[in-house]
């Protein structure tokens, strides 16, 4: 059976049906979702987050929570206890709402780094920064799922914050789903601020990253959505300005399609993308 992955997406109130057995639901805000009733059998939920999340009456044989988080100041998760009994939670901290004495204890995190975590849902985005700033100094790697869900964050700063936890966290190799985690902060490559684009460029020197890492945001630029062909242009340039080595990476045939893309930033990032390279600009259509 085919399986469908959701990858860090803000689901605020989603319908829950969205998810489908053996999903695999990574670094997704997930708070005030509806999954009453559901079929989430064999579903791996990696660094979520679930405040005000409704699961009564789920199905979760065999699912996973991995990383996941509840913070204390909001919206409790709902879920019965029976429900819970089916579930594995791994490093997670899930206070349950009436759930009581289950037998798989969901809440693993210790007080201090529940109070930093916290802070990472708070709307000011200063609250944010000393939420990511707190965790990094911690220096738990348990926390390394959910700190990838805070590099779909709003504000720029708090990306990079959290790009430079992750980093200063990952001893060797990350406790939980490294490669995901690793392969999740590439996208950043491509993202819209410059100076998380630089972070990440310092990023790959450290970890020198092979093909399969680099690939889903590389191959962006064959997307039909502006925005996404654009992130991968982005990625594709600061590669390339970091090692010509990664030209055989880029697809310069869709390269040379975007450069007649009607969305002009689309068309001077690949055209930036062209002349760095040293290639002739395609001529007009």
């Amino acid at each position: 059976m085919k399986q469908y992955l959701h990858l860090a997406q803000n689901y605020r109130g989603i319908d829950g049906r969205i998810i489908r057995p053996n999903d695999s639901v990574k670094f997704c805000h997930l708070r005030d979702a509806n999954f009453n009733g559901v079929d989430l059998t064999g579903v791996e939920f990696i660094g979520c987050r679930f405040n005000g999340a409704s699961f009564i009456d789920a199905v979760l044989t065999d699912a996973k929570f991995i990383g996941c988080f509840v913070g204390d100041d909001y919206d409790p998760m709902y879920m019965e206890e029976e429900t819970a009994s089916k579930a594995s939670f791994i490093d997670c901290y899930l206070p349950f709402y009436a759930v009581l004495g289950s037998t798989k204890d969901p809440m693993h995190w210790s007080t201090d780094i529940v109070k930093a975590a916290t802070k990472m849902l708070s709307r000011n985005n200063e609250v944010r920064n000393d939420g990511v700033k707190a965790l990094q100094k911690i220096n738990n790697p348990i926390v390394a799922p959910f700190l990838a869900s805070c590099l779909i964050d709003e504000e720029w700063d708090v990306v990079q914050l959290a790009l430079e936890a992750l980093m200063s966290l990952r001893h060797e190799s990350f406790p939980h789903h490294d490669r995901e985690i690793l392969g999740w902060m590439m996208f950043c490559l491509g993202h819209e601020h410059s100076v998380v684009r630089d972070e990440m460029v310092d990023i790959v020197e450290q970890l020198k990253p092979d093909d399969e890492l680099l690939m889903p945001v590389l191959n962006q630029i064959k997307s039909i959505k502006p925005s996404k062909q654009l992130a991968g242009l982005r990625a594709a340039y600061k590669l390339y300005g970091l090692d010509e080595k990664y030209l055989h990476s880029i697809e310069v045939s869709r390269v040379n399609e975007l450069f007649h893309s009607p969305f002009p930033e689309v068309h001077d990032e690949s055209s930036r993308l062209l002349y760095t390279m040293d290639l002739p600009l395609p001529t007009k259509n």
